[in-house]
């Protein structure tokens, strides 16, 4: 059967028990599409529709309705409002922020079908949270759920590893989404810089992306997009004024020292040596006894 345009349909997944192959009456399980005049075809594109498909049909009970027939109507049209307002997951990308870069850590979130073996996607927080409470945004039925800690700093390309390790444990496969361990990383000369150091408090070009990693040269595989690099400009921005601050404290103490350092050769300069003072009195009192 081919499309047409203008038609209303609905794609969605069985696990067995529902419907069979109109052709050859076999038992089918995985994604169809419903269209709006109930009739069901495999597939899970329009453009592309597979071989049609019946309601399996049971012995009839007493009022002449098969058993499956009853199940299923009752619990179609619920469950097809139900579908009718939830939305596509769409993949997203999470990014660090300046707090995250403070901690040294963040979450990441990601979810997979679940009768598709590698399909997993990266997802925001807002999305974990509505599939982990069944919120009716997203048909939370199909999908598994996790999240993985990022370590940011330090050694991440370690850390990071042994958090995909142990994530693999309960999702299978969960790596393919993170195949750069140092992704987001910050070196220690950017994070935490001595007050010293003249190239962070004074350098004009962003440290951050004119110098390799301190660690792991994963960092090549890494693509900073405007966002990231936005973010860590502003940390760099933040450290800069920062240890300007601490510098210029530190010349202002130095600058007291020395002004106090002045002030005391000047009083010693202007004040007379007592020697002096006592060798004088000595030659007076001398005259006065030879008188």
């Amino acid at each position: 059967m081919s499309y047409k345009p203008g038609s209303k349909y609905k794609s969605l997944n069985t696990l067995g028990d529902e419907f069979v192959t109109k052709d050859s009456n076999l038992p089918y399980k995985g994604d169809y599409i419903e269209m709006s005049d109930s009739t069901y075809f495999i597939g899970n594109e329009i453009e592309r529709l597979g071989v049609e498909l019946i309601i399996k049909k049971d012995k009839p009970n007493t009022k002449g309705n098969t058993v499956s027939t009853n199940k299923y109507n009752i619990l179609k049209e619920d469950y097809f409002e139900f579908l009718s307002n939830t939305k596509s997951i769409v993949s997203t990308k999470n990014f660090p922020t300046k707090i995250d870069y403070t901690k040294g850590f963040f979450n990441r979130y990601f979810c997979k079908r679940r009768n598709e073996l590698l399909s997993f996607k990266e997802i925001d927080k807002e999305t974990y949270d509505s599939l982990k409470n069944r919120k009716p945004d997203y048909d939370w039925h199909l999908y598994n759920y996790g999240k993985i800690l990022w370590v940011l700093s330090g050694e991440s390309n370690r850390a990071n590893t042994k958090s995909i390790e142990i994530t693999e444990r309960t999702f299978k496969g969960v790596g393919i989404l993170f195949p750069n361990t140092e992704e987001f990383y910050l070196p220690p000369s950017i994070t935490a810089p001595t007050p010293q150091s003249s190239e962070i408090t004074n350098s004009k070009q962003p440290y951050i992306f004119n110098k390799t990693r301190e660690s792991h040269p994963a960092s090549d595989k890494e693509v900073k997009t405007p966002a990231l690099k936005e973010v860590q400009e502003s940390i760099l921005r933040d450290i800069q004024l920062k240890h300007r601050k601490k510098q210029s404290q530190i010349n202002q103490k130095i600058q007291q020292i020395e002004n106090t350092e002045t002030r005391l050769e000047k009083i010693n300069k202007s004040t007379p040596s007592g020697g002096g003072g006592m060798s004088s009195g000595g030659s007076s009192g001398g005259g006065g006894g030879g008188y």
